[in-house]
């Protein structure tokens, strides 16, 4: 009797495969979709990103990774994100302590580095952060300028620092080197007032400067230990300028690494100016 039962089921079960197998198979695919879905499908929530864009990161974000792996690896996670030269740091869990109230969700919360320099070494660029710290060679399949712009139009202006490459053998003396250059262009524009496109330190001992609203290179003493020397020299800038307002564009260089003189030098269409008392 009971294996009259058993058969009886076993007909009935192969009667209902028949006659239902489209149902039962689509019923299958549909339920194997969502378990997929369940496992893969997330929901990524940034924080911190206010200068990069999402889109810059995601390809370092491993979204083929299951919802249960990106749970027990976020280490794993972070270490990729912090591929991106422009993030210091990164944190990822959950979205909420209560897995299942936002199961699939995920918060990425960042720290940005924010470019200020570009440092000229042999040739190479390289961008430099507020701290002061190298974060990235420049890519070379696009123009140091075309590259620049592209930086400032997130960033904004960036200043260039030249003259670190006879000493490229040396990280400590090229990190040095570019904090006295930082310093003395911070110096310089706060004491003259005027904005500078790029300094360099130069062979024969001098710092030179662009201003950035004219074609105007300005020369100074370089000595690291004498910024008072530098101040002064500044302010002599300053004076200068403002005695040619509404000639700037006239001056084509000015010498200031005199204890209290300048030497201005026109461009080739003007008469050469004496010597500048200061």
């Amino acid at each position: 009797m009971r294996f009259l039962l058993i058969l009886t089921a076993l007909v009935a079960i192969g009667y209902s495969v028949k006659t239902y197998h489209k149902e039962i198979y689509d019923f299958g695919l549909t339920l194997g979709d969502e378990i997929v879905a369940l496992n893969y499908d997330k929901q990524i929530d940034y924080s911190g990103i206010h200068l990069l864009v999402e889109s810059e990161l995601a390809p370092l974000i491993p979204r083929e990774k299951s919802v249960w792996w990106w749970l027990f690896n976020p280490e794993s996670i972070e270490a990729a994100v912090s591929r991106s030269p422009f993030i210091s740091e990164v944190s990822v869990e959950p979205c909420s302590s209560f897995l299942f109230d936002s199961w699939g969700c995920f918060s990425i919360s960042v720290v940005e580095r924010v470019p200020s320099f570009i440092a000229e070494i042999e040739g190479d660029y390289w961008v430099v952060g507020q701290d002061g710290g190298f974060i990235a060679p420049a890519p070379k399949k696009i123009s140091i300028d075309q590259y620049l712009s592209s930086l400032e139009s997130k960033f904004g202006k960036l200043r260039v620092v030249r003259g670190l490459s006879a000493v490229r053998s040396s990280p400590d003396l090229v990190q040095a080197r570019f904090t006295y250059a930082r310093q003395a262009m911070d110096l310089i524009e706060q004491v003259s007032t005027h904005a500078l496109e790029w300094g360099e330190l130069r062979p024969n001992g001098e710092f030179a400067a662009k201003l950035s609203n004219w074609n105007l290179i300005a020369n100074f003493d370089y000595d690291p230990d004498r910024a008072d020397g530098l101040r002064q020299e500044s302010e002599r800038l300053k004076v200068l300028l403002e005695q040619f307002e509404g000639r700037e564009h006239r001056i084509r260089e000015i010498d200031l690494a005199f204890q209290k003189s300048a030497i201005v030098k026109l461009h080739e269409e003007e008469t050469p100016q004496p010597k500048a008392q200061g």
